[in-house]
């Protein structure tokens, strides 16, 4: 009987020794692999190509975006200037900054105003001369504005309030339908300034 050994060595001589296999290409074939090749080298340049301009795209929107938001801020920012200056416009043109301007050129208000109808010519009011210690008192309200945070709020004396009768010792009756109220000359008049 053969041992394992001598069995396997025994086969080893009789066997030709293996040779490397390669696939054999037939000529009409080798054309479609060259274009199946061509086709996949096609695609994947082209899915190349498609990532490359979308990762492009999307680098192109983000840099918008940042330009985006620094021109909203810009805009912010040149709001609140433009307001800021709209307020100091402000400031600066209203009536108190001219009487306050006026002052320091050393012109002083009238006391009585006159006018010059420029149609006609005629002059309406009695002009005055101007007195150096005239101040701007009638119908000046103070602009908090032109001094620096500054209260220019004059607190007035508390009024005291109008005394009730004790006791009413008769009661008029209403005036009476068709009665005529009582003359305009005995009501009060209201002072104005």
């Amino acid at each position: 009987m053969l041992t394992a050994q001598q069995f396997a060595e025994s086969v080893a001589e009789a066997a030709p020794a293996r040779r490397h296999l390669r696939a054999v290409v037939h000529e009409a074939n080798k054309d479609k692999i060259r274009r199946r090749n061509r086709i996949v080298a096609i695609a994947l340049g082209g899915l190349v190509a498609i990532g490359a301009l979308q990762l492009t795209l999307n680098l192109a929107i983000v840099q918008g975006a940042y330009e985006l938001d620094a021109l909203e801020t810009q805009s912010s920012q040149l709001a609140k200037e433009i307001e800021a200056t709209e307020d100091d416009l402000t400031v600066v043109s209203s009536s108190q900054s001219l009487a306050a301007k006026a002052s320091e050129l050393g012109m002083v208000p009238t006391p009585v105003a006159a006018y010059i109808d420029m149609s006609t010519g005629s002059l309406s009011g009695v002009p005055t001369p101007a007195s150096e210690d005239g101040e701007l008192t009638d119908g000046y309200v103070p602009n908090q504005l032109l001094e620096q945070g500054e209260s220019n709020i004059e607190i007035a004396e508390p009024v005291s309030p109008v005394p009730l009768p004790a006791k009413p010792t008769a009661v008029t009756p209403p005036p009476a339908k068709g009665s005529t109220p009582p003359p305009a000359a005995s009501l009060p008049t209201p002072q104005t300034r």
